[in-house]
């Protein structure tokens, strides 16, 4: 799924400023790769405390990372707390700092406005973000519907409602500091509704409408028939049911993601719905050329994945995909997509969801993802061990990532090749080590040092992995027992 700040010149000139990029993974062999030094997170109940006293907490327990100069940070509380607005966003409530049921990115813009665009034809723009709402398969289970509500605001709005079986669910919260006309994604704050018909657990076809409303406050969300139409962008969606297996229905995780069509050169959110997975595109009178979806993919025989894991691999939302970063400098504008970046697909493996602590045994590397990397990314060739395979992986074998469970005293036998230090900061929480090779033992393999952030009170994480967007570089986050592993970025 490939691809400012607050209103105020100086958050405004920040991102602009952030424009100078390397390739993905790329960097002189003098960097150093650092631990990301990050607080504990949130550990109060929501929606409990005054909004003041929560943001003075926020602060306070992510000052590690209240300095960390990110466009999409781990901690978005703090990162709205010290803009002076919430720090607890309405939609998401605590899944706001669990980066896997969310996504944040710059948006490529196709400047050529031809379909089937070329390569060197988009460019990165503004950072959004984009956090799917709290626990949504049980809001969409047990939401009622719109019944008599003809005099709310939104109701004019929607497509042939009936009382009795309409649903409108506010399903994503969607912040930018710019704009992404495809979508009518406008500065700050904006809602994704969703109209849907039917109960919950019927598996018939069902008739999706969806926009994108633009909101004063984040908080108006909450009561999406009292949105104002005038401020809403119809989109486009359609529904790709869970795929069958042997084992029943796939499972789809709750989560939310910004998407690519090749044939549009254009953005578009992906995110569960009723009845599987929904993709929602911008649609209107200029967009005449009709929506593709990003490929789906089958479990290939050499990976050895059979019945209900391989959901993995078939279902969107498991999986991350998106160009990574490969910039030609540009100081003081947004970087420029050249023709040396990266296509990269991030798998996690099907028991990651499940595990638990006590499946990291002292100093093992344990497989938790597959890397794939475009053939056409020639600038990733051989780069830190990757191997240019297309997606999904064919084998178990090529561009596998493992953590290692460490006590500190090296248990792992990690030798990253970057200067770095796991155990320092003011992380909380168990140590790893990453490994990216072959298989565990390889002893070609790259070693990296991994930081771990507590998952937020009462949220589990859901057992995917994604890319993390940094401005010099990508890496990856992966959920892990308690919380959530990154790979640390060389520096």
């Amino acid at each position: 799924m490939a691809v400012g700040l607050a209103p105020s010149a100086i958050a405004a000139e920040h991102f602009r400023g952030e424009g100078i990029m390397r390739n993905s993974w790329q960097f002189a062999p003098s960097c150093v790769l650092r631990l990301v030094v990050a607080t504990a997170v949130i550990a109060a109940a929501c929606g409990c405390r005054q909004e003041k006293r929560r943001s003075t907490e926020v602060a306070q327990r992510h000052e590690g990372e209240a300095t960390e100069s990110t466009p999409c940070p781990h901690y978005w509380s703090s990162f709205f707390a010290r803009r002076g607005g919430d720090s607890m966003l309405i939609l998401p409530g605590r899944q706001e700092d669990d980066p896997e049921y969310n996504d944040c990115q710059r948006l490529l813009v196709n400047s050529s406005n031809k379909p089937d665009p070329a390569y060197t034809d988009l460019k990165f723009d503004s950072i959004a973000a984009i956090w799917a709402t709290a626990d949504l398969d049980s809001v969409y289970r047990h939401e009622a519907p719109i019944g008599a509500a003809q005099g709310r605001p939104f109701f004019a709005a929607l497509i042939h409602p009936t009382a009795a079986t309409t649903h409108l669910t506010a399903i994503a919260l969607v912040w930018t500091p710019g704009r992404y006309a495809p979508l009518g994604l406008l500065a700050e704050f904006s809602c994704i509704v969703l109209q849907w018909d039917g109960p919950f657990d019927s598996r018939n076809p069902r008739n999706y409408h969806a926009w994108l409303v633009h909101v004063a406050d984040q908080k108006l969300c909450a009561s999406p028939l009292d949105l104002s139409p005038t401020s809403a962008f119809y989109l486009g969606a359609r529904e790709l049911p869970a795929q069958g297996n042997i084992d029943g229905p796939d499972e789809i995780p709750p989560v939310a993601r910004w998407d690519w069509d090749p044939h549009r050169g254009e953005q578009y959110v992906g995110i569960v719905c009723p009845s599987g997975w929904c993709e929602l595109y911008g649609e209107n009178s200029d967009h005449p050329q009709g929506h593709m979806s990003s490929p789906s993919y089958q479990v290939s025989s050499g990976l050895n994945v059979h019945g209900h894991a391989g959901r993995v691999v078939r279902q969107k939302g498991w999986y991350d995909e998106e160009y990574l970063a490969s910039t030609t400098p540009i100081p003081g504008k947004p970087p420029v997509l050249d023709g040396a970046g990266a296509f990269g697909t991030v798998f996690p493996v099907p028991e990651l969801k499940e595990r638990t602590i006590k499946d990291y045994p002292l100093g093992k590397f344990v497989p938790v993802a597959w890397i794939s990397i475009s053939p056409s990314s020639k600038g990733y060739s051989g780069k830190y061990g990757f191997t240019l395979n297309k997606a999904p992986p064919q084998r178990r074998d090529v561009n596998a990532l493992f953590l290692c469970f460490d006590d500190g005293t090296n248990a792992c036998k990690a030798a990253p090749k970057y200067t770095c230090s796991p155990s320092g900061g003011k992380t909380k929480g168990p140590l790893f080590y990453a490994r990216l090779g072959r298989g565990p033992d390889d002893p070609s393999a790259t070693d990296f040092c991994v930081g771990f952030i507590d998952a937020p009170a009462g949220v589990r994480t859901p057992g995917t992995v994604r890319w993390r967007w940094l401005d010099d570089d990508q890496t990856i986050w992966v959920s892990c027992p308690a919380g959530c592993c990154q790979l640390t970025k060389p520096r």
